[in-house]
């Protein structure tokens, strides 16, 4: 009994210790990960639309059919939103607006044209909730534009307080 006791000990310490590790992982790398998953789902089907546009548009009038909107509009439209906010969630630029409005693009295909596919969508619905509640991390275009608009130029060196060796005045 005492040695069955001594291993789920060791065990549990064992899990801890992973957790722990676990938890120090950066969150700009679980965000850099997000980006690029979310964006690969949407690229790939954007570039897959555009060498041949006959195809895309027959699938736009049949399989993909929109109730309120001709199928020429949607395909454009699906594409030009998968294309254009997947390129910018992958740069980490205007990240939150771009998931959303790709999360978005997620409800009406899910709601309209393949609501039997929800478990892909909740997929692809999971790294753009992500990057919705917790922005796109440290490693994105988003947060240089944000230290560039904060920061005061000439950049100022933490150290130069405590160094400053010249006289009061």
């Amino acid at each position: 009994m005492t040695t069955t006791c001594a291993s789920i000990r060791g065990g549990v310490g064992a899990y801890t210790r992973l957790i722990f590790l676990l938890d120090r992982i950066p969150y700009s790398a679980v965000a850099v990960v997000a980006r690029l998953s979310a964006a690969s789902v949407f690229l790939r089907s954007g570039f897959r639309n555009l060498p041949d546009w006959t195809r895309t548009l027959t699938l736009f009038r049949g399989a993909y059919r929109m109730p309120l909107m001709p199928a020429h509009a949607a395909a454009c439209a699906a594409t030009s939103i998968e294309l254009i906010c997947a390129g910018l969630v992958l740069l980490g630029l205007f990240t939150r607006g771009s998931a959303l409005i790709l999360l978005g693009l997620v409800a009406v295909i899910e709601n309209a044209v393949y609501p039997s596919a929800w478990p892909d969508h909740l997929q692809w619905s999971a790294p753009l909730f992500t990057l919705i509640a917790r922005g796109p991390g440290l490693l994105s275009l988003d947060h240089l534009i944000r230290w560039l608009a904060t920061a005061s130029y000439p950049p100022r060196n933490p150290l130069s307080e405590i160094l400053d060796t010249s006289v009061p005045k």
